[in-house]
């Protein structure tokens, strides 16, 4: 008898035995069997084991099953580990809500650390902040109900835990549909320090604006290769010409009418010296003498990246001159 053989155990014990084999190509069949093998014990009038009925059954199929169903189950805690490290790590919010019947109508089931960073509220509390605009932004994709492929990407403004104003990119994409339920994916970054800096970088932009048309003399901005780049209200008015028909043409077309600069050009001698340069001059294009300035604006490399060019009108100034002179 092969050893934990039923039958012997069943003439032991007077009970019904069973074991389970497993069998490399039983009756010539490929691949491995299973088999639960069962010794059921039948008395005599002295109630002592007098024959045993063996009965085997094939379940090379049943333990298939549950090969396969260990292997899903071990699959799946990888995957669910590899997403909560997913979660835990990520650098941007993540939140997962869904309908419910009762108001606020909404809850939140998945929320990772950096959005408690981010709100300053744990998932808990963050789902009695029904006033909250996020909590809003999500409340009002529900109850929209957009199609599943539809995305939506906004900035909002929120207030934190600590009364901190924050800017939020936010992202909102349907991750399931079921005919009683909704469930949102959100992805979260907290723009704060960005848009502060667009702030920053508009107001200066905006202050630098006003002090360049602030200038009452006629100012340029200047590419190395004599095209304007900008220009100021005192251009235009000079020019008589409106501002977009002033950017990309040449200085030396718009003052002197001519198709290259002249020889005592300022922006001519700074481009080959890198110096600032002025010098008066007459623009024959406009009927005027000049002094103009041209300052050099280098990049990080010490490249020149552009020219400031100035042009004051002394036309009046060099005929009271010529007029004291006579």
């Amino acid at each position: 008898p092969c050893p934990g053989c039923p039958s012997i155990r069943c003439l032991k014990t007077g009970r019904i035995e069973q074991q389970t084999i497993c069998e490399n190509d039983v009756k010539g069949l490929k691949g491995v069997s299973y088999w639960d093998d069962f010794a059921v014990p039948l008395f005599d009038d002295s109630n002592h084991v007098s024959q045993i009925i063996q009965l085997s059954r094939d379940i090379t199929g049943q333990k298939q099953m549950e090969n396969n169903l260990k292997k899903s189950e071990h699959q799946l805690r990888e995957r669910t580990k590899t997403l909560d490290n997913i979660l835990l790590k990520a650098s941007e919010g993540i939140c997962v809500c869904h309908t419910i019947p009762d108001a606020p109508f909404i809850q939140f089931t998945h929320w990772n650390p950096r959005m408690t960073q981010i709100t300053g509220h744990d998932r808990e509390t963050f789902n009695e902040k029904s006033s909250d605009a996020l909590f809003a932004l999500f409340s009002s994709r529900l109850s929209r109900g957009e199609p599943d492929e539809t995305q939506i990407r906004k900035e909002i403004v929120i207030t934190s835990k600590e009364g901190e104003k924050k800017h939020l990119s936010v992202s909102i994409s349907c991750l399931e549909r079921t005919q009683d339920c909704i469930h949102l994916l959100g992805m979260v970054q907290d723009i704060t320090e960005k848009q502060t800096y667009v702030e920053q970088l508009t107001a200066s932009k905006n202050e630098w604006e006003a002090i360049f048309n602030g200038i009452g003399q006629p100012a340029m901005l200047l590419d190395p290769d004599y095209s304007t780049t900008r220009v100021n209200k005192a251009t235009v008015q000079l020019a008589g010409e409106p501002e977009a028909s002033l950017i990309g043409r040449k200085c030396h077309h718009l003052f002197h009418n001519s198709a290259e600069p002249p020889d005592a050009c300022p922006m001519k001698k700074l481009v080959e010296t890198g110096l600032s340069n002025t010098i008066e001059m007459e623009a024959q294009g406009l009927g005027l003498t000049l002094l103009v300035s041209c300052t050099p604006i280098f990049d990080a490399r010490g490249r020149l990246d552009q020219v400031i060019h100035i042009a004051s009108d002394v036309t009046e100034l060099k005929r009271l001159e010529k007029r004291i002179r006579h």
